[in-house]
């Protein structure tokens, strides 16, 4: 059987805060159901591009959350095809718990990532400990 899958990035404009700061989120598609969640992290207003779902520019704080957020893209996709490889019936729900679990994000004053060190089935041996 054959599966749709897409992840994509948005802001939330109406939820941004006085610095201009706008909180990121991500919205995984699987067959035509949908999660959304917040990745946790505020990019500025000025340099957030609705169409692409990404920073623009080459400022500091554009490069690091398009890292960032490729990091996202790679983490679900290895979650998403694992669980394929695993079974047959892969919801959004499950990719997205999956994530949410194995994934914590820490943004205290600029964007600072650090991966779970948590193993299990879904992470391989020697997880990423990283500060982005």
């Amino acid at each position: 059987m054959k599966s749709t899958f897409r992840i994509l990035f948005y802001a939330k404009w109406e939820a941004s805060d006085e610095a201009k700061m706008l909180p990121i989120y991500v919205r995984i598609t699987i067959n035509g159901t949908k999660a959304r969640f917040s990745l946790k992290i505020r990019v500025s207003k000025k340099i957030w591009d609705a169409k692409s779902g990404r920073a623009i520019g080459h400022s500091h704080e554009a490069l690091q959350a398009n890292r960032y957020l490729d990091s996202v893209v790679t983490r679900i996709n290895t979650i998403y095809y694992r669980l394929c490889e695993q079974s047959e019936a892969v919801t959004h729900q499950i990719v997205q718990h999956t994530f949410t679990n194995y994934a914590e994000i820490v943004v205290p004053n600029a964007l600072r990532i650090l991966f779970c060190s948590n193993q299990s089935p879904h992470t391989p041996q020697g997880q990423l400990h990283s500060t982005a």
